[in-house]
């Protein structure tokens, strides 16, 4: 099987034929097949060169590419990518598969309860199978049995499905599913389940009308490559933009402790330091005083 390396010419020359014009068949084609081709031993080097791949399809709804890009997800290692691809796991996958589903619902319920595949990959399948639920695309009933797997599917404490998994049960508004939701984050380890919980108390209380799909905040539609990549390009540069932030923070912090021990040092360095320490720390108020008084040391030496 061909790696992804070795398929990049072929790759290349195809995105430079199409990058102008609506996708043919026969240029759909090429592209599927490049997932087709994806092994799992060359993947993480090469994701960001699928990254216009997948929007063009996307963009064409081409639906014979769900299957291919659903196994072709299912390749990736948790934490297996660069920031870019990253983003758009994060941001723009679930508009993708949304855009692409052919009906195959079983290959997204794989994806979303894969334990090996990479949670936020997971997280976005998720979100793609509560929109295509709420479109009518797929059965609640379908959906239902996935989001009732999921935990034993043994997320860890950090995880990221631990947060989508109740915003799609209150989406769909399942509400007998709420009492598994509180008892897996009630009194929990998992990060954040105070918070999360409080946010699905709320999302569950009964509202006046009814669920928009196009208007549900955590599970954005996609539209058109060239707003895909506007999309990558800004959240890219916000992303750089706040690790430079950050790494100037930091540099200034460590510029601002040289400084002050560089004053202490000149201001008491010929001074001899002495290490205080506390004999009575162990001794509670209540106590007999150490001094052999016989009163309580609160009443005695504390004083």
């Amino acid at each position: 099987m061909p790696t992804v390396a070795q398929a990049l010419p072929e790759l290349q020359s195809l995105l430079d034929e199409i990058t102008a014009e609506p996708l043919t068949p026969e240029a759909a084609d090429g592209l599927i097949d490049i997932f087709k081709q994806v092994s799992a031993a060359s993947i993480d080097d090469q994701l960001e060169t699928l990254v216009d791949p997948l929007f063009r399809l996307a963009e064409a709804r081409e639906t014979r590419a769900f299957v291919p890009v659903c196994e072709f997800l299912s390749l990736i290692e948790p934490g297996g990518y660069q920031v870019d691809f990253g983003t758009v796991v994060t941001e723009l996958l679930s508009g993708i598969l949304v855009n692409i589903f052919d009906g195959n619902t079983e290959s997204l319920a794989t994806l979303v309860l894969a334990r090996e595949v990479d949670d936020y990959v997971r997280s976005s399948a998720l979100s793609a199978m509560v929109r295509l639920t709420l479109s009518g695309a797929i059965e609640r009933s379908d959906t239902e049995r996935v989001i009732v797997a999921l935990p034993q599917t043994s997320p860890d404490a950090e995880s990221v499905l631990w947060h989508s998994w109740p915003i799609a049960v209150s989406i769909l508004k399942l509400h007998e599913l709420a009492p598994m939701i509180e008892r897996a984050l009630s009194g929990s380890d998992i990060v954040e389940a105070e918070e999360t919980l409080a946010k699905f108390r709320i999302d569950m209380a009964p509202r006046s009308g009814t669920v928009d799909v196009d208007d549900t905040p955590e599970f954005p539609p996609f539209t058109t490559a060239a707003a895909a990549r506007g999309r990558l390009r800004d959240l890219t540069d916000m992303f750089d933009k706040l690790i430079r932030l950050i790494t100037e923070s930091r540099a200034d912090d460590q510029a601002g402790r040289t400084v002050r021990r560089a004053l202490v040092q000149q201001e008491y360095g010929n001074l001899a330091v002495e290490t205080v320490t506390n004999d009575y720390r162990h001794i509670g108020r209540n106590d007999p005083c150490p001094c052999g008084s016989g009163k309580k040391h609160k009443k005695c030496c504390l004083n």
